[in-house]
């Protein structure tokens, strides 16, 4: 009988790949119980455990300087089981070693299974979690230091800065995070002449916690932050004899974060898509404005907003990312509070401001495109428009171009007010 040779190897490959065979997938080091488990393949490999097996088995183990560990030897194979007693793919190595294994940086394992045959593989310690990354835009960042340029439209142009800092500490307690945790917060808003807004500035402690973590549709969780803290003004605009000084406690915020793409149960890609919303209430006390020296006394406003970010993150170089996001609040006082208007006089080549004590809707709408070239860096575009705390200057359409540095603690959410 003829063999068509062609034939006869497209089924012997075909055969042999379709059965699965031994191989080694896996190695780590366990310095601390001195032991390299290695994955296997398959399940229940057919290997032999004991003292004895361990002639079967060589290992190299790196330093962190890349040197290799002197007098690492295996002592003992064991293969790991499951609860019910079921053998699983992973090999137990138990080893000796002249040095300490703290600060491995590789290792290599080498499996004799009889005659000529043997495998290898090249194991290397896992990425530590970042405990730092680079947020998408200032919606997301726990640290933000914006520098802005605006160019003149109705006005000299302008350079002012844009900083966001805070950092949440430990929560009271693992076992129940419900309890939430302490954490500082730190805001300013500041413009290079002094008697031109934006001159906002706020500091304070908040209480954060998360009554729901769980992810459930589109809504990823609901937090629950209470600020206390100072909004002030360093600067006295215009022809006022005072600054403007709040304090604030409580303040809560709910929030609630929707992850609108990538869909839910469909993995993750380059492009993300969110919103958070968010009420709250703002309880406190003016103490001075620019119209009333002594304070207008209890302030009482309703918040409401919300955050958009549509991001693009390639991790390519010189495109990071691209990030186009807006944030809206609206604060609704229930008791008159300071509002005050600025209008820039060419021939004085100044602002004449006026104030008033008002119960009007305060709002504010800040958009940005951020072009990151790396992680942490960005050129960022910014319009504003509205009235910010503490002296509710109405800004009128500025544009800004800025630098821009931004980053998140990666865990949980924003550690700062919002």
């Amino acid at each position: 009988m003829r063999l068509n040779l062609p034939l006869f190897i497209f089924l012997v490959v075909c055969t042999s790949a379709s059965a699965t065979e031994l191989g080694i997938i896996g190695a780590s080091v366990s310095p601390g119980s001195s032991q390299v488990s290695v994955a296997m393949s398959v399940p229940n490999p057919p290997i032999a455990s004991g003292t004895t097996a361990a002639a079967q088995w060589a290992i190299e183990i790196d330093d962190s300087t890349g040197a290799q560990i002197p007098g690492v030897a295996v002592t003992d194979v064991a293969i790991a089981t499951t609860p019910s007693g079921a053998r699983t793919n992973i090999v137990i190595l138990t080893i000796t070693a002249s040095a300490p294994l703290q600060g491995w940086s590789s290792v290599v394992v080498t499996y004799k299974e009889g005659g000529s045959h043997s495998y290898h593989f090249v194991g290397q310690p896992k990425e530590k979690p970042k405990t730092i990354v680079g947020a998408d835009s200032k919606n997301d960042a726990d640290v933000y230091v914006s520098g802005s340029y605006s160019p003149s439209i109705n006005s000299p142009a302008q350079y002012s800065y844009d900083v966001a800092v805070g950092y949440g500490l430990p929560y009271f307690t693992q076992k129940n995070p419900s309890l939430g945790r302490l954490g500082f917060s730190a805001t300013a808003s500041a413009d290079q002449r002094p008697n031109v807004d934006p001159d906002s500035y706020y500091l304070g402690l908040f209480w954060q916690a998360y009554p729901v973590r769980i992810a459930h549709g589109l809504l990823q969780g609901m937090l629950l932050q209470v600020d206390m803290g100072g909004e002030f003004a360093l600067k006295k605009l215009g022809d006022a004899t005072t600054r403007t000084t709040n304090y604030l406690a409580p303040a809560p915020r709910l929030l609630f974060p929707l992850r609108l793409f990538p869909f839910p149960n469909h993995g993750v890609g380059p492009v993300f898509v969110t919103v958070k919303p968010l009420i709250g209430l703002d309880v406190g006390k003016n103490f001075e404005n620019a119209q009333q020296p002594n304070g207008s006394g209890t302030i009482l406003r309703p918040v409401a907003g919300a955050d958009f970010n549509a991001t693009y993150k390639a991790k390519k170089p010189f495109l990071y990312s691209l990030t186009l996001s807006s944030s809206w609040r609206g604060r609704y006082p229930m008791r008159s509070e300071i509002d005050t208007t600025s209008k820039y006089d060419s021939t004085k080549q100044d602002y004449d401001f006026s104030f008033n004590l008002t119960k009007k809707p305060r709002n504010h709408i800040t958009s940005k495109v951020e072009w990151k070239w790396s992680e942490f860096f960005a050129i960022t575009l910014s319009h504003e428009l509205g009235a910010e705390p503490p002296i509710f200057n109405y800004v009128d359409q500025s544009v800004s171009v800025g630098f821009t540095f931004s980053a998140s603690f990666a865990k949980d959410g924003v550690q700062r007010r919002q």
